[in-house]
């Protein structure tokens, strides 16, 4: 019985995580739960599922692994008892990221005064920075920062963002009551 009742959870999971993931590109008037894997498939993408007792962390995690032949990316969230749903892992960095409001997420190269910069322009623009965080990977020596801002960034600032030379990349991202939302990627 408990069995059936764990796989099925596997099932559920990997049909809602598709549905966010499709629906992005889609709509999401044309995805739901029921049918994001059979759209999933109808469009060659392979899902797989891996179980494992052991992760790097005691937690009880879940990864969402994204590869095409160009790149890959992965987040890994989890639950705790104390603190709720977070993301604790974006690619190779490790965060600590509570998702709910509007989340700027830089890649960066790992340089002093960036984080200087980005703060004085999103201030200069009306831009109040609510948390802040730098995942760091010391290997290649590049970064993610992942600011919680208290409204959206203006088409104007991400590409001001972007205008950094250090900055690889810009994405703005809502977490609302339905879900996620992407922004445009800059």
């Amino acid at each position: 019985m408990f069995r059936r009742i764990y796989r099925s959870g596997h099932i559920v999971i990997t049909s809602v995580c598709t549905q966010g993931v499709l629906s992005h590109h889609l709509g999401s008037e044309q995805v739901n739960v029921v049918n994001a894997i059979h759209l999933a498939k109808l469009r060659d993408i392979h899902l797989t599922v891996r179980k494992s007792l052991f992760t790097e962390s005691a937690f009880n995690e879940i990864t969402l692994r994204l590869k095409t032949t160009i790149e890959e990316r992965w987040v890994t969230g989890t639950s705790l008892p104390s603190a709720g749903g977070r993301l604790v892992r974006i690619g190779p960095y490790p965060i600590d990221l509570l998702p709910e409001g509007h989340v700027l997420l830089i890649s960066q190269q790992d340089k002093p005064g960036i984080i200087g910069r980005v703060g004085t322009l999103l201030g200069d623009s009306g831009i109040n920075i609510a948390t802040m965080q730098v995942g760091q990977n010391e290997v290649d020596g590049s970064a993610v920062m992942i600011l919680k801002i208290d409204k959206k960034a203006s088409r104007n600032v991400m590409e001001s963002l972007l205008a950094i030379p250090e900055i690889k990349r810009v994405r703005e991202i809502s977490f609302d009551e339905c879900g996620v939302t992407g922004g445009e990627e800059t």
